[in-house]
């Protein structure tokens, strides 16, 4: 949705310090949209991990908390980096992303995934039921933000 308020926005930080020094530093975004996808394949790897030893475990809880162990800590290291990075790049070309719909669509995935992933992380103990569906769900939100995060450059 383009609407005016947006593009408002949009123009105002564009104008910015730093976002006419990110635009203007021919290095910034190809070397921040690297660290973007290094990111987005970190906690995709590591969601990836924690959702099988969920659908494998035949409720052996011990080894799902193992590997909750293991590699919640990769997660939310992952989510940082992806906000940071991401934030930089609407920063550097804001109209680009917030008045894209392939990114509002990205974003209402991020949100989704991230609430199933939470619920997962924090709620596995109390909900084994719920848990195997919420993985597929949140698989495949996971893959949304992927390709919808692709499709930025086409929209």
């Amino acid at each position: 949705m383009r609407t005016s308020a947006l593009l408002n926005l949009c123009s105002s930080i564009e104008s910015t310090p730093m976002s006419l020094f990110i635009q203007k530093t021919p290095w910034v975004v190809p070397l921040v949209q690297i660290i973007h996808i290094f990111a987005i394949a970190l906690i995709l790897i590591s969601s990836l991990t924690i959702y099988s030893a969920v659908l494998k475990s035949n409720n052996d809880q011990a080894r799902v908390n193992k590997t909750l162990q293991q590699f919640t800590t990769f997660v939310y290291l992952s989510l940082s980096i992806l906000f940071l990075s991401g934030s930089i790049l609407i920063i550097g070309e804001p109209a680009r992303s917030l008045a894209n719909e392939a990114f509002q669509i990205k974003m209402l995935f991020l949100l989704s995934a991230l609430i199933g992933n939470f619920y997962l992380l924090k709620q596995y103990k109390t909900t084994q039921i719920l848990s195997r569906p919420l993985c597929y769900l949140t698989l495949f939100l996971w893959l949304g933000v992927v390709f919808s995060g692709r499709w930025i450059a086409y929209v």
